[in-house]
C-alpha cells in the first residue's frame, strides 16, 4: 500500500489586534521555500498539507506557527512585538526607535557575529535579512561573497550597495573588517532612508558599527576556535582496473579488426601497470582544511575616556593544497568627552590579507590516469606523468611557484562632536579620513613548474 500527502489550498486572513488587515506578511511553510505574501486586505492563499505547519511573521509582529490540520480556513490576528518596536537602529541620521521608522531597516544580532565560526562579514550576515542576497562564488580560501540589496539593479554599473563603517564610506575590502569587533549592522534598503546617501545608496547602504569603550574597569576578552573543511560532494573516480578496462573497450570498438598489443595506450603507464604503482590523484590535490582563529579585544574607560581595542590572526588552509589565506587586523577606537558640549575621537585601523603560495591544480588531478605517479626517483615532480602524453601535466607543478600575494589596508578617522547646551537636541558632528590600499602580486614560475624560459609577473 503506498499513502501520498495530498496538498490543498489554505486561504485565510491576518489582522493586528484592533482587527486592522496587515499587508505584506510573509506566509510560508515552516522548512521549505514555498511562501507568499498577504494582499492589501490581509487575504492570503498557499498550497499545503495537513501535516505542514504555517509560519506568519511580520516585522513588529510576534510570529506565530500553525499546524494545517483538517482545516482550510486558518484567520490569525498577530499581536505587535514590543520589545522589537523599542530597539534603536541606526539610520542615515543617526539612531531611531524600530516603532518611529517607516523605512524599511534590518538589523543583523550582535549574537550571531560574536559567535559563527566564519572568516568574513559576508558569511556572517548570509541569510539573515530578507532582501540582502549573499551568493558565495568561490570557495577559495580569502574570497568574499557578493552583496545585493533589493535584487540586480544595474546591467554594467555596480551592484554591490554602499557600506558606510562607523559614519565614513568604506573603501577597503570586506575581508578587512574583524566580525568580532562588529557591534551592529543596519541595512537601509529604500529610498527614505538611503536619500542622505544620494546616487551611492542606490543599490543599497548598509551601516556597521563597530564596538566602543565602556565604563568600568578593562575587560580582557579572547576568543578562539579551530575548524575543518572538507569536500561536501566528492566524485568518485574510477580506479585502476575501470581505467584499463576503459582502454580496452575503446580499442575494440575504435579497431575490430585488430588485436589488442598494449594493456594502455602511453608507455609510462605500462610501465607503473606492470610495476603495480597507482596514484590516487584526487587525493594528493586535496587535503583537510583547517581554519584557526585567535582574537583578542580589551575595552573600558571611564565618564572622560572610552577605549577598545582589538587584534586578529587568522590562518586558513583550504582544502586544496596550496590555497591558503592568512589574516592579521588591529583596531582601536577612542572618545574623550573634552567638556559637557566637545567630544572628539578615533577610529583607527590595519588590515594585512596574505594570499601567498603555489596552488595545486584540481582540474589535472581529476583526468590524469590513475596508472601515474607524480614524483621522479630523485624527489622532484614529473613534469609529464602519463609521458609521452603531453596534453596533462602534472596537477601539482603549481606548489613549486613562488607566488607571493598581499592586500593591506591603513584607516583612520577622527571625529569631533559639538553639542550646544543652549539648544537641546542639536548636535553638529565633522568627520576626517584617511585610507591606505597598498596591493602587490609577484609570481615566478621556472623549470619545475613546466616552464623552461621562466617567467616573472609582478603589479601593484
Amino acid at each position: 500500500m503506498s499513502v501520498f500527502a495530498q496538498e490543498k489550498s489554505i486561504t485565510g486572513k491576518v489582522i493586528d489586534e484592533e482587527g486592522i488587515p496587515i499587508p505584506s506578511v510573509t506566509v510560508s511553510i515552516k522548512g521549505t521555500s514555498t511562501g507568499t505574501v498577504t494582499d492589501f486586505d490581509g487575504m492570503y492563499s498557499i498550497l499545503a498539507k495537513a501535516q505542514d505547519t504555517i509560519l506568519f511573521s511580520f516585522i513588529g509582529f510576534e510570529s506565530q506557527e500553525v499546524l494545517v490540520g483538517d482545516r482550510n480556513i486558518i484567520n490569525i490576528t498577530l499581536a505587535e512585538n514590543t520589545a522589537e518596536l523599542e530597539e534603536v537602529v541606526v539610520v542615515g541620521y543617526g539612531t531611531q526607535k524600530r516603532s518611529d521608522v517607516t523605512g524599511s531597516v534590518a538589523s543583523v544580532p550582535e549574537e550571531r557575529l560574536e559567535n559563527l565560526p566564519v572568516t568574513d562579514v559576508t558569511q556572517a550576515i548570509q541569510g539573515t535579512t530578507a532582501g540582502l542576497n549573499i551568493t558565495q562564488g568561490s570557495s577559495v580560501p580569502g574570497s568574499s561573497g557578493s552583496i545585493q540589496v533589493r535584487g540586480v539593479n544595474s546591467i554594467n554599473g555596480s551592484i554591490s550597495p554602499f557600506i558606510v563603517l562607523d559614519g565614513i564610506p568604506f573603501t577597503g575590502t570586506i575581508n578587512d573588517i574583524n566580525v568580532r569587533d562588529i557591534k551592529s549592522i543596519q541595512v537601509l534598503k529604500d529610498a527614505s532612508e538611503v536619500a542622505i546617501y544620494g546616487t551611492r545608496g542606490s543599490n543599497g547602504v548598509i551601516l556597521i558599527q563597530t564596538k566602543r569603550g565602556v565604563d568600568g574597569a578593562p575587560q580582557i576578552n579572547y576568543r578562539t576556535y579551530t575548524a575543518f573543511e572538507e569536500f561536501a560532494n566528492i566524485l568518485t573516480p574510477q580506479g585502476p582496473e575501470s581505467y584499463a578496462q576503459k582502454y580496452e573497450d575503446y580499442f575494440s570498438q575504435a579497431f575490430p579488426d585488430r588485436e589488442q598489443d598494449r594493456i594502455l595506450e602511453n608507455q609510462s603507464e605500462i610501465d607503473n601497470y606492470n610495476l603495480g604503482r597507482t596514484t590516487k590523484w584526487f587525493e594528493e590535490a586535496t587535503q583537510t582544511g583547517i581554519i584557526q582563529e585567535h582574537n583578542l579585544s580589551i575595552r573600558g574607560g571611564n565618564d572622560k575616556v572610552k577605549y577598545f581595542v582589538s587584534g586578529l590572526y587568522l590562518d586558513q588552509e583550504g582544502v586544496i593544497k596550496g590555497y591558503n589565506y592568512k589574516k592579521f587586523t588591529m583596531r582601536s577606537n577612542l572618545d574623550v568627552q573634552i567638556t559637557d558640549w566637545l567630544k572628539m575621537g578615533l577610529n583607527a585601523f590595519f588590515a594585512n590579507n596574505n594570499f601567498d603560495g603555489g596552488r595545486a591544480n584540481l582540474l589535472n588531478a581529476t583526468v590524469m590516469s590513475p596508472y601515474s605517479v607524480p614524483l621522479q626517483d630523485n624527489g622532484e615532480y614529473l613534469i609529464f606523468p602519463m609521458a609521452p602524453e603531453l596534453l596533462y601535466a602534472n596537477p601539482l607543478l603549481g606548489l613549486t611557484t613562488d607566488r607571493y600575494e598581499r592586500e593591506r589596508t591603513l584607516s583612520g578617522n577622527a571625529f569631533f562632536e559639538i553639542k550646544p547646551q543652549f539648544l537641546e537636541g542639536l548636535s553638529y558632528r565633522m568627520n576626517t579620513s584617511y585610507t591606505l590600499n597598498p596591493y602587490e602580486y609577484r609570481n615566478y614560475e621556472g623549470r619545475a613548474a613546466n616552464n623552461n624560459r621562466g617567467i616573472r609577473k609582478h603589479r601593484r
